[in-house]
């Protein structure tokens, strides 16, 4: 498995970044229509005014994208900086006059022609400057005039332009007819597909000459692509999935000389084939070269990438390889692919350069070539070579808009301010205005922890702030600051642990809603350390812990934007830490300079109160570059506490907490820190490391390994979590605990055998009846609380005895617990699409795996779980608004369903589905909008060999988002019809409907029939034995270079079997070929490489590639 995180960027200008799942489908087969309306759009065009596209060199004869749409309408939210023209045959269905109108953002145009010809075209229509989608009257010259006479069943050319600049984005067409009847916009059976006929081909693919084992690509190019489906024929004979414009065939061998290739292209209007391109193969006679060797930090391995594939014999011979320094190969064998190979060493040395020498090794020629004799080289065993410290952390963002619910922000709480001597009170809320207006806010208020609300007439200018606070006159006089609101209403406080704050508008609607909290993963300094909590990365949203941070400085910056100013101390960190011992242990901190230079800590002050600045470091303390000091509790003067803490370590100034760590229970004589040293999170670590590397993780033999959060019941009964003993001895459970998201104890000698599973339920007994595997053994419940369906903190705790001496010196014994597991689950994104209601648990895919990070998680797989059934309904057709010449088959959100068997079958009547049962493919369907994914199941049927594969990326509706197909005739209103189908859900929402044009009649169906979905107190679906590395916060620094400026590329990269193999692969558009770039260990769990730079208007994609240290290697 091949795990790869992708991204395109442009240098030297804008840039899009993306991540790429590959699925791979079977072949799908759609159907075409003649109604609708051609979409031509051009991207990367500025401003907002028709003119702008109009003048464009690429209008209009080159287009970026060709769509059909359903309607006179185009997608909403489609894209910034492009333009876009919809032209269409209208059929006047009355002889009479006409109004027209058009909606469009930012500028467009409506043009008529007196008949077929665009040549007669005159403007009947245009808006200057922007509407909202579909509003109609905001300026009058979106209205043509009302006397347009056109003639019944007479055509006529329409065409519509639209300049998009930048924010939202829509185009529209209504029109009224005669009969004062508005359609808006101009339906589906008025509109003929405007220019569209058999298909026109304007590049023909080419002879290729190309050296065997490498790739041979034939393309074709259309007038028009909308519509047109591809079938390449190779010797006459059509290639299997070849159903695009392009066609590679990938290695080529001497035996593919002399082929020849066509395409066959066919559309609604008719088909054409391509001329013949000969492929040629020549012999390789190039020798293979190396291409890159590295080391990602393992002391006994290393990698090479050769130029081409190699041979598995040849390559895989250990002694074709030798190494300078003393050092051996033991094993060779191959990476991600047939040209990296992965060698196992002997011991290598820190910091010094290798040469690894080879011999022998050939490629996969028909004739192999064998590698120049001695050819070398080299690579370093680097491990921590610091990087800068914004990529220890997320980079923060500017202020903005953290939903699209509105542009007005909490952007800063003090909700925890320090006592001050004076007694000034100086809680306060800030509110930012992120839009490029102001905004009225009288009649706003703050909900949730405190009430507040805003005066008549108030108002927030353009990209500006407005603070209230908890006292007004204290926070002016402190801050030396005017325009304070306040106080809160009932003289109420923020909570100091944690609340939930809500904006609300005059209308009382929420637009802006977050928790705060000192606990993890929020930032403890605001709580009581005299920071402020700042909204740092907008773009996670409000309700994310991601998205905020602790001030720069103490006090924060009310009215003001976040600043950031020099910090020396910056590459210091709390590493490791040990709160409960027994004699000979003692409690200790250690810091850690994570920086390439020395660091004073002279005057710095180690505290568990953040009230009191209980330790000061002795002058002349230094830390070196990458190295650790340590201060016991004998130094420090305090204990650390065992039931958990804070422990703060704070500027000299003492307007800075430099780092901060918030920790629970913790276990006699086990240390917390940071694997590696530096990394953004705390665990336990195997054993204690005070002032030198950090061990490795402390593994527990009980895990969390699957959480079905969300039921697709809508039931919260349905919830469970489940653990499972991946250890080999049994344990016992007394005295654990499940808490945080929700809790439960579990019960005294509750025992889990090795390898097997234990399932903590919402309601036990309802898991019980559903599912056959659970008992009253393993499966236990009922736990209090619910599981967030947007995300959730779990918990899982043993017990352990805390023994102290109370007042009177007596020794006394305390029960606390102790973390062992935790879980802290997103909605969707890389945390699954289905498990949030589509039907799916979280499965954790390797139980060795780091089960904190997404990546290691997966949807179950429910697809073979529900029956077929059935969905029928017969019932009279009324109250339609469109003729019923079509039958419509939608999902009613996102998921994925099979259907066979669709019948539409008139009272005394036949099926009048042409193709209803599959059997050969989807003729005759239209699959459009977010149904468009939809394709031909071969081989699987209601007890046939093929079915309909229904994919929705969304809610089906009667517009341009749905499957359709035509019916023969036109069923009249008053007719009984039966609408019938077989259908079995496999993913996402379970109803189905089956919907006759003009809503004249409907077959809703709940197709959903398991009960037991997910894998509860059995082996995960998604289980692998060794699961590929995981690969997070993947970035590029800087953001948008300049021309020839480097680029540094950075991942987070984790594995329980370490790293063999970490590269960087990137190619420069239009190039398809990858330059392979390896990576290196920076230390904190964080590798990166260097890009080079790249001309001006370059673009470069790039993906980052990994395999473990497992052999074979998992990718």
């Amino acid at each position: 498995m091949m795990l790869n995180c992708r991204f395109s960027k442009s240098f030297g200008a804008l840039f899009v970044v993306s991540v790429f799942l590959t699925l791979c489908l079977a072949p799908e087969s759609r159907g075409q229509t003649t109604n609708g309306v051609l979409r031509e759009v051009y991207l990367n065009i500025g401003g907002g005014a028709v003119s702008d596209l109009t003048n464009h060199p690429s209008f209009p004869d080159s287009p970026s994208l060709e769509t059909i749409e359903p309607i006179f309408e185009a997608p909403s939210g489609f894209a910034e900086n492009y333009g876009q023209r919809m032209r269409a045959l209208v059929v006047a269905p009355l002889s009479g006059n006409y109004t027209f109108w058009i909606a469009t953002d930012d500028g467009g145009a409506l043009f008529l022609s007196t008949n077929e010809d665009p040549a007669q075209k005159v403007q009947i229509a245009a808006v200057g400057s922007w509407t909202a989608s579909r509003e109609w009257t905001k300026e009058p010259g979106q209205q043509s005039v009302t006397n347009i006479a056109l003639v019944a069943g007479q055509r006529y050319y329409l065409e519509a332009l639209q300049k998009e600049g930048g924010g939202g984005d829509n185009l529209a067409v209504r029109w009224r007819l005669p009969n004062n009847v508005i359609e808006e916009p101009i339906p589906n059976n008025r509109l003929l597909v405007f220019g569209l006929g058999p298909p026109v081909i304007t590049q023909q693919p080419t002879n290729v000459t190309v050296v065997e084992v490498g790739s041979a690509t034939f393309s074709v190019r259309l007038q028009h692509v909308a519509g047109a489906t591809y079938s390449w024929k190779r010797n006459g004979t059509t290639v299997p999935n070849a159903t695009n414009s392009s066609y590679t065939i990938s290695p080529v061998s001497l035996g593919d000389s002399n082929s020849f290739f066509f395409c066959s292209i066919t559309n609604a209007y008719g088909g054409t084939n391509s001329t013949t391109a000969t492929l040629w193969v020549t012999p390789d006679i190039t020798r293979p070269t190396i291409s890159t060797a590295g080391n990602v930090g393992d002391r006994k391995s290393a990698f090479l990438v050769f130029s081409e594939p190699v041979e598995t014999t040849t390559a895989t011979n250990a002694g074709n390889y030798s190494i300078s320094g003393g050092a051996s190969v033991i094993r060779a064998e191959f990476g991600v692919d047939s040209r990296t190979i992965i060698l196992t060493t002997t011991t290598l040395l820190p910091n010094i350069t290798y040469v690894i020498t080879v011999n022998n090794v050939r490629d996969r020629a028909t004739t192999p070539n064998t590698i120049l004799p001695n050819s070398q080289v080299s690579f370093s065993v680097t491990t921590g070579q610091p990087v800068a410290m914004e990529l220890l952390d997320l980079s923060k963002e500017p202020l903005g808009p953290s939903s699209r619910r509105h542009g007005v922000v909490i952007s800063e709480v003090m909700y925890h301010p320090t006592n001050r001597i004076d007694g000034r009170k100086l809680e306060f809320i800030e509110i930012y205005n992120s839009q490029a207006w102001f905004e009225e806010i009288g009649g706003w208020r703050i909900s949730g922890a405190v009430d507040y609300t805003f005066p008549p007439g108030a108002t927030i200018p353009a990209r500006s702030f407005v603070v209230v606070a908890a006292n007004p006159a204290d926070l002016q006089a402190a801050y030396g600051v005017s325009g304070i609101l306040g106080p809160y209403a009932n003289s109420n406080s923020l909570p100091n642990d944690s609340g939930l704050l809500r904006l609300r508008n005059s209308r009382d609607a929420i637009v802006f809603e977050m928790n705060y909290t000192g606990e993890p993963p929020y930032p403890a300094a605001p709580d009581g350390g005299g920071h402020s909590l700042v909204l740092a990365r907008p773009s996670y949203g409000e309700r994310d812990p991601r998205a905020w941070a602790a001030s720069d400085v103490t006090g924060g910056s009310p009215l003001a934007h976040e600043s950031s100013s020099p910090n020396p101390y910056r590459t210091i960190l709390i590493n490791e830490f040990l709160a409960h011992t027994d004699l000979p242990q003692v409690d200790y901190i250690e810091l850690f300079n994570y920086g390439s230079t020395s660091v004073n800590l002279s005057g710095c002050f180690l505290t568990d109160d953040p009230a009191t600045n209980k330790f000061s470091i002795p002058a002349n303390t230094t830390i070196p570059a990458g190295g650790f000091v340590v201060f016991t509790d004998s130094q420090l003067g305090f204990a650390l506490s065992a039931s958990g803490e804070t422990i703060l370590l704070r500027s000299p100034s003492g307007n800075r907490i430099i780092d901060s760590v918030r920790f629970g229970a913790q276990e006699n004589g086990v240390s917390t820190g940071r694997h590696p040293d530096g990394a953004s999170t705390f665990t336990r670590l195997a054993s204690v490391t005070p002032g030198t590397n950090n061990s490795p993780v402390k593994l527990t033999d009980l895990i969390i390994n699957e959480i079905l959060f969300d039921p697709i019941t809508g039931d919260g009964d349905d919830e469970y979590v489940e653990l499972f003993n991946r250890g080999t001895n049994a344990v016992n459970l007394t005295g654990w605990r499940l808490q945080n998201a929700v809790s439960y104890n579990i019960p005294t000698n509750t025992i889990v055998a090795a390898g097997r599973y234990l399932v903590l339920a919402k309601n036990a007994a309802r898991l019980r009846t559903n599912y056959s595997v659970l008992n009253l053994t393993n499966c236990l419940g009922n736990y209090g609380g619910s599981l967030g369906n947007g995300g959730e903190h779990i918990e899982l705790t043993k017990p352990d005895d805390l023994v102290s001496t109370n007042s009177q010196g007596q020794l006394k014994t305390n029960i606390i617990h102790i973390r062992v597991d935790e879980v802290h689950y997103g909605p969707g994104g890389r945390w699954g699409k289905w498990a949030g209601g589509g039907g799916s648990s979280l499965e954790l895919r390797d139980a060795r795996s780091d089960n904190r990070l997404a990546p290691n998680w997966a949807d179950s797989d429910e697809s073979s779980r529900s029956a077929w059934v059935n969905v029928e309904t017969t019932g009279v057709m009324d109250n339609g608004w469109a003729e019923a010449n079509q039958l419509h088959v939608t999902l009613i959100g996102a998921g994925e369903a099979l259907v066979d068997n669709i019948e539409v079958i008139p009272n005394g009547g036949v099926n009048l589905i042409a193709n209803g049962t599959f059997e050969s493919g989807t003729t005759g369907w239209v699959f459009q909008g977010n149904h468009n994914q939809s394709s031909w199941k071969s081989g699987e049927g209601f007890g046939s060999g093929g079915s309909l594969h229904l994919r929705a990326a969304g809610r089906g509706d009667s517009g341009s988002n749905r499957t359709r197909t035509q019916l023969p005739s036109t069923l009249a209103g008053g007719t009984i019809v039966t609408l019938r189908a077989k259908v079995r859900w496999l993913k996402g929402n379970p109803n189905i409907l089956l919907r006759l044009r003009g809503n004249w009649l409907e077959a809703p169906g709940y197709i959903l029939t398991a009960r037991n979905l997910g894998t509860p107190g059995a082996v995960n679906s998604r289980t692998w034995p060794n699961a590929g590395p995981a690969i997070t916060d993947v970035r590029h620094d800087p953001p948008l270079p300049a021309a020839n400026q480097p680029v540094l590329i950075s991942a987070r990269v984790n594995d329980p079997d370490g790293l063999a193999f970490l590269a960087v692969k990137y190619r420069i558009d239009p190039g398809s070929s990858y330059v392979t770039v390896a990576m290196t260990n920076n230390g904190a769990g964080i590798y990166s490489t260097i890009l080079p730079g790249q001309s001006s208007g370059a673009t470069a994609a790039f993906f980052v590639q990994a395999a473990d240290g497992f052999s074979p290697p998992q990718a």
